[in-house]
């Protein structure tokens, strides 16, 4: 019986496609070879090799001339040998195999819940015929009694079973569970619930909430066979583990047999919100036959053998060392990371909940209540692109303790030394191949770097196929890949924005920018890699601007249409936060220094560096930024069909009076802005984003580092126009400094190993301070440890905040 409700996660364990280095992890105490015995399950015997037993079915080699090779029996013997570098079990080819194969769970243990119990929707049960009378109307009814029945639709000699609800499992909008006991007392969220059809539980704050139903638990309470039909039918007991009472419902008996063998393996999907909701024994309790209930079921893709991870979530404390050391509890809030504490096999399905069995070789720690979100381990994570952004991500992701590997596509030689971080071979454009690896590696999560994919449709592409990705479908990247849309979207829905002109033709173009004068933006439509956008100072260059993109066409179809808009004085910043379609999650502030020189001078680049936080975002201007811009574009693009899910980043410049007006939207985070920001970041990055993809940033909050932080980019001679690349970059394995970390961008390895230049902004040299001074100075002392042919940055990054 089901008696105590917690509300830790559960997390699906994620295994690698093959036995790729460091997937497979053997026990520490494994044994070399082992004798089936009788009694055993797969279950502990898999979890006697394995650290992870759901990657079973990695190393079981059985050999294919013995009958059912994929079971085991008592007297098999297991030997362990190494194939392909990777651990593998192999049975003794001359056993005799006798009797019963081995099941995967202890079906004695476990006969209640394989037997007596279903777990059903409410509504059913309450549709279901029901026990309206006894024999000689009496209280109670036993074997050999009659019984009469309404709602009865069935033929003489047909046998039933009759049931008695039990649990009623609910769900609740923040993702906690609650499960409430029939005729009994059971604590959910450490509050008694004394009736299941009620839908209010106290969850601890005080107040009732009406929850979601999940599923009503029945156990069954004996069988009849139906002896006359009518209004009511008669029916006979013919065997009960309880007296029957007015009120049971009956169903039909479930006569299919239990199939035990199965192994354990991971999820074919990643649940939306998966979390352990009730278990049996006492709250502490601890033991290897141990049941749970789980929130998801064969609806979300669980099926039998189905292994999740549980985690204890992280505590909230105050830190005293930054408060007030004289005065506890007064300090900053801090939320600890969640710890895995142990991993459950599923054994048993319904629509929307399963039991699961707690593993054999659980540490000993109890399951602790607690709230938080899903939670993997084991999971494997593809990062699309191959600059510094990308790069920082990858790293960023990697600290995740539910991470085993990220993969990046291409990549870059920084993600190709990053310890657990691999690169693939596959294009940013190529999105069959990114669809294709993503597959082939079996990847739980794709968070999208650049902008190209996005706007191509490479989030269309995997959703399609039901992989879960980060990023805006091609319909909401719109704002990025086409500056037209974007200030039209802007304009209909009064966000404040520079006014504008729109042109296809060269010499309207022209006749407009002599009428209005300069200083003046020119900017190409479409994408440019950052680079088609020119603030014209005079009118010769704005004239100059246009003949290349009209007229020479300078950025192919990306210019076949310019955007030309007023020049707006004030101070850039960029705000980025993460969208679920409705909520936003702010990032930090940031700001970026997109002129090649110092003192904001020479052409337009990607950008040369950038700080976070950026002081001109004021909590004032923040607010402002938020219900100005950032809400009312959210509102917009899902009142236009297009709710947008991924980094929004949106360029700004802020007046003198804190007015903030949009610059340029982009659909994925900035670049360099992502690496100073990543340094910042403290919470998880995969919860982030999975909290985002779930829709739940209403209840998330991040995490930031106090210190700011400055990244400052080498770029290769010729930037941002032609570079030469295959230049030996020296200085690289030399320690950068504490709380500083070197990103790359444009760079390769060769044959020997050795790091080469390949591409225009080659490395972000990042660094944390206790103020942005103090990060600069540690940034720029980085900076002069790396060399390289040709290698120049900017030497002023962060001046406007130092001038304040």
């Amino acid at each position: 019986m089901l008696k105590k409700a917690i509300t830790v996660l559960a997390g699906t364990m994620v295994a690698a496609a093959v036995c790729a280095a460091g997937a497979v992890q053997l026990r520490s105490s494994h044994p070399d070879a082992y004798t089936v015995r009788r009694g055993d399950t797969l279950w502990g015997i898999s979890a006697k090799f394995l650290v992870k037993p759901w990657l079973w079915p990695e190393i079981w080699q059985a050999n294919p001339q013995v009958r059912n090779p994929h079971l085991i029996y008592p007297g098999d013997v297991l030997n362990l040998s190494f194939i392909g570098g990777g651990p593998a079990l192999k049975l003794e080819p001359s056993v005799h195999r006798e009797g019963e194969a081995v099941p995967a769970i202890p079906l004695d243990a476990l006969k209640t819940f394989l037997k007596d119990l279903r777990v059903m929707d409410s509504s059913a049960v309450s549709k279901a015929p029901y026990v309206v009378g006894l024999e000689e109307d009496q209280l109670d009814g036993t074997s050999g009694q009659n019984i009469y029945v309404r709602g009865l639709d069935s033929q003489p000699g047909q046998r039933w079973a009759i049931v008695r609800p039990e649990h009623m499992f609910r769900g609740f909008d923040d993702g906690s569970g609650g499960t409430a006991i029939y005729g009994d007392e059971l604590y959910a969220n450490a509050a008694m619930v004394r009736s299941p059809w009620e839908e209010d539980f106290d969850n601890g704050s005080g107040h009732l909430r009406r929850g979601r139903d999940m599923g009503l638990e029945v156990k069954v309470i004996g069988t009849a066979e139906m002896l006359r039909a009518g209004d009511p039918s008669t029916l006979l007991v013919l065997d009960s583990i309880s007296e029957i009472r007015k009120g049971d419902r009956l169903m039909p008996v479930d006569d299919k047999p239990y199939d035990p063998y199965f192994y354990p393996h991971a999820p074919q999907n990643l649940p939306k919100d998966g979390r352990v909701i009730a278990f049996t024994g006492a709250m502490d309790a601890v033991g290897p036959h141990q049941v749970v209930a789980l929130s998801v079921g064969s609806k979300e893709g669980v099926d039998n053998g189905t292994t999740f991870a549980v985690w204890q979530p992280g505590d909230t404390i105050h830190d005293d060392v930054a408060g007030d050391s004289w005065r506890r509890g007064v300090g900053p809030r801090v939320t600890l990371p969640p710890e895995y504490i142990g991993h459950v096999m599923v054994f048993r399905t319904f629509d929307h909940i399963s039991y699961a069995l707690r593993n054999a070789g659980y540490n000993g720690r109890p399951f602790p209540p607690g709230i938080a979100p899903l939670g993997v381990i084991g999971m494997k994570v593809l990062v699309i692109g191959n600059g510094g952004r990308e790069h920082a991500l990858a790293w960023k992701l990697k600290q995740s303790p539910r991470v085993d590997e990220v993969i990046v596509a291409p990549g870059n030689a920084g993600t190709a030394r990053e310890r657990g971080v691999r690169n693939a071979d596959v294009a940013v454009t190529d999105l069959d191949g990114l669809l294709k690896l993503a597959k082939g590696e079996k990847v739980d999560l794709t968070v999208v770097g650049p902008e190209v994919p996005l706007v191509a449709g490479v989030v269309d592409k995997f959703r399609n196929a039901g992989l879960r990705i980060f990023g805006p479908r091609a319909i909401a990247a719109q704002l990025e890949g086409s500056k037209a849309f974007a200030k039209d979207f802007l304009l209909r829905h009064n966000i404040p924005t520079a006014r504008y002109a729109v042109f296809t033709e060269l010499n309207p173009a022209l006749a407009y920018v002599r009428q209005h004068g300069a200083p003046i933006v020119i900017k190409a439509d479409g994408l440019a890699a950052g680079k088609g956008v020119v603030v014209a100072l005079t009118l010769a260059d704005a004239e100059l601007a246009l003949h290349d993109m009209l007229g020479a066409h300078a950025f192919g179809d990306a210019s076949a249409r310019v955007v030309i808009e007023e020049f707006l004085d004030g101070e850039e910043a960029s705000y980025i936060v993460m969208s679920d379609g409705q909520h936003a999650l702010p990032m930090a502030s940031s700001q970026d220094h997109k002129r090649r020189d110092e003192g904001d001078l020479g052409p337009n680049t990607g950008g040369m560096g950038a700080y976070s936080p950026a002081p001109v975002v004021t909590p004032e201007v923040e607010k402002r930024i938020l219900k100005e811009v950032i809400e009312p574009t959210l509102r917009g693009m899902a009142a236009e069909g297009a709710p947008f899910i991924g980094f929004l980043y949106a360029g700004l410049m802020i007046d003198k009076s804190g007015a903030p007006k949009v610059i340029e939207f982009n659909v994925r985070f900035g670049d360099p802005e992502t690496q100073p920001i990543m340094l910042r970041l403290k919470s998880d990055l995969v919860e982030l984003v999975e909290a985002a993809l779930d829709g739940r940033l209403a209840q998330t909050r991040a995490q930031w580092d106090a210190r700011p932080s400055l990244g400052v980019v080498l770029a290769a001679a010729g930037y941002p126009g032609g570079v030469r690349s295959g230049d030996v970059i020296d200085g690289l394995d030399a320690n950068p400094g504490a709380d500083a970390k070197v990103f790359h961008a444009g760079t390769k390895l060769d044959a020997e190993g050795r790091v080469l230049t390949a591409g225009g902004r080659v490395l972000t040299v990042c660094a944390l301070g206790k103020d942005i001074a103090a990060a600069r100075e540690h940034a720029y002392d980085a900076v002069a440890k790396i060399r390289f042919d040709g290698a120049f940055c900017r030497r002023d990054i962060a001046h406007r905040a130092l001038r304040r």
